[in-house]
């Protein structure tokens, strides 16, 4: 038995009481059977507690009970429209979790991913990663009971990971995220691309993002997320190779360029900015212009050269 995840579920019942009866071991191994798969030791000792959550009662995400999982699974089976299927990694998920409201919380229960927890936003579903485990879960679910936080989407995930990790964790991810790409650059379908894209970036530690940089602009990939994560990880090199990748591109990501230069704390900011708009002159006068007012700059022509001025200062300069 996990006695983690059996006190985080003695506590939450504090607060949510759980009426509905066990699956005995014999309705569990059926259970098992029907949804084709071999669960994790966790799934068993939920469903052997009680065979989901009541309905009535409040969870980010509460446990359905065992038939409802089963047409959920029928539904993938079938490849009803109202799921995105990611080719080799939906099937991998037994969705037991739901809102009530369209939204849906799987395990992994086969290939490299086995163990970890998905959320399927029928907004923007995706296979991603977003627990390390449902004991991880389980503990955010309390966090959010006790703040009395409402909504699974304001959960504090373990993916995509911002703060430090133990070496530990950091090793595992990166090993499973190793193994992702090599199944991103194995297949040639486009949706199956994306679904690895995403688990990918959700799953590559802190430590390693410069490697993510290499995938900006490939097939599968969330550009945005991608820089987003960066930024927030502040980390070196990490960054001084994303502000170089997006300088190679300034014909067509000015914007991009300078809300990166903006939103990274660097003492070297105005001097980077500054070099990105020389460059915007001599390429794009109008756009230039505009990106100067948008960060606080005034710029004028004076004679052949073009002179600024910096916010809060009185004296023009030379730019370039």
């Amino acid at each position: 038995m996990n006695t983690e995840l059996a006190r985080i579920v003695q506590e939450l019942e504090v607060h949510q009481p759980n009426t509905r009866p066990p699956l005995t071991l014999e309705q569990f191994q059926a259970f098992e059977a029907a949804l084709e798969c071999k669960f994790p030791p966790e799934i068993s000792q939920l469903y052997l507690s009680h065979d989901g959550h009541n309905a009535t009662d409040y969870h980010p995400m509460f446990l359905m009970p065992s038939g409802d999982a089963l047409e959920v699974y029928g539904a993938i089976k079938h490849r009803e429209d109202w799921w995105l299927i990611y080719p080799k990694l939906t099937d991998n998920i037994r969705y037991l979790w739901h809102d009530e409201d369209g939204n849906y919380a799987g395990a992994y229960v086969a290939g490299p991913l086995i163990g970890k927890l998905v959320f399927n936003n029928h907004e923007d579903p995706s296979p991603a990663p977003v627990f390390r485990s449902i004991t991880s879960f389980y503990h955010a679910t309390h966090v959010m009971l006790k703040t009395r936080i409402w909504g699974w989407h304001e959960m504090p995930t373990d993916y995509p990971i911002i703060a430090e990790i133990s070496p530990a964790d950091a090793s595992s991810d990166l090993e499973i995220a190793q193994t992702c790409i090599k199944n991103w650059e194995n297949t040639s379908d486009y949706i199956e691309r994306i679904g690895w894209g995403s688990c990918i970036t959700a799953l590559v530690p802190p430590d390693e993002t410069i490697q993510l940089i290499k995938y900006l602009n490939r097939t599968g990939f969330d550009r945005s997320k991608i820089i987003n994560l960066a930024v927030k990880r502040h980390l070196e090199p990490s960054m001084t190779e994303l502000i170089k990748t997006l300088r190679q591109e300034l014909g067509t990501r000015q914007n991009e360029m300078l809300n990166i230069l903006v939103a990274y704390p660097n003492d070297n900011v105005e001097a980077h900015i500054l070099s990105v708009l020389s460059e915007l002159v001599q390429s794009n006068k109008a756009t230039a212009i505009l990106a100067f007012r948008k960060f606080g700059y005034q710029i004028r022509k004076t004679g052949e050269d073009y002179e600024y001025l910096a916010p809060n200062e009185t004296t023009w300069q030379k730019l370039g």
